[in-house]
C-alpha cells in the first residue's frame, strides 16, 4: 500500500484550447513535486485560500494567462495524485478550463511547455500520468472535449 501524504493538498489544473491540453515540463530540481516530467498545472494552497483562486493563481504564474482567459469547463472534482519519484499520494482538487489563448510564459519551476492532443495523453507521449485513477480522468478530459465550445 502506497503512503499518502495528509499534509499535501492542493490544485491540479488542465487548459484545453482548440481541442488540445497545456503540459508543462517540471524542471528537474530536488525541491520540485514531480521533478523532470511532463505533467499538468499543479500547486498548494496558501493559507484561506479557496481551491478556485488557488487555481487561477497557480495558472498565471506558471503560464501567465490570466482568469480572463478561462472558462471553467466541468465542475471541479477530487482526484489522488502520485509522486512518481518517491510513491507518495495525496489528494488534489482537479480543475478543468477552455482556454481562449494559447500564449504561453513560463516561470521558473517548468522549462518548456505543448499542447498535446488527447491521444498523446493516453499514449504517454511526452507526459507522464500522476493520477491514480487514469482511467477516470481520461473519461472526463474525452467529455470535456465533445462539450467544446466552438470559440475556444
Amino acid at each position: 500500500m502506497r503512503k499518502v501524504a495528509k499534509n499535501r493538498d492542493g490544485i491540479l489544473c488542465i487548459l484545453i484550447n482548440r481541442g488540445k491540453f497545456l503540459i508543462l515540463k517540471r524542471l528537474a530540481i530536488p525541491f520540485i513535486i514531480n521533478r523532470g516530467i511532463w505533467s499538468f498545472i499543479t500547486g498548494k494552497l496558501n493559507k484561506n485560500e479557496s481551491y478556485l483562486l488557488a487555481a487561477y493563481r497557480e495558472i498565471e504564474e506558471e503560464t501567465k494567462i490570466t482568469k480572463d482567459n478561462l472558462v471553467l469547463a466541468v465542475k471541479p472534482f477530487r482526484a489522488r495524485l502520485l509522486d512518481v519519484h518517491n510513491g507518495k499520494q495525496w489528494q488534489n482538487t482537479i480543475f478543468i478550463f477552455y482556454s481562449n489563448t494559447r500564449e504561453v510564459t513560463l516561470n521558473i519551476e517548468n522549462s518548456r511547455f505543448r499542447w498535446a492532443p488527447l491521444d498523446d495523453i493516453k499514449n504517454y507521449n511526452d507526459y507522464t500520468n500522476i493520477f491514480c485513477n487514469e482511467k477516470k480522468i481520461l473519461g472526463i478530459l474525452s467529455k470535456a472535449l465533445i462539450r467544446l465550445r466552438p470559440e475556444i
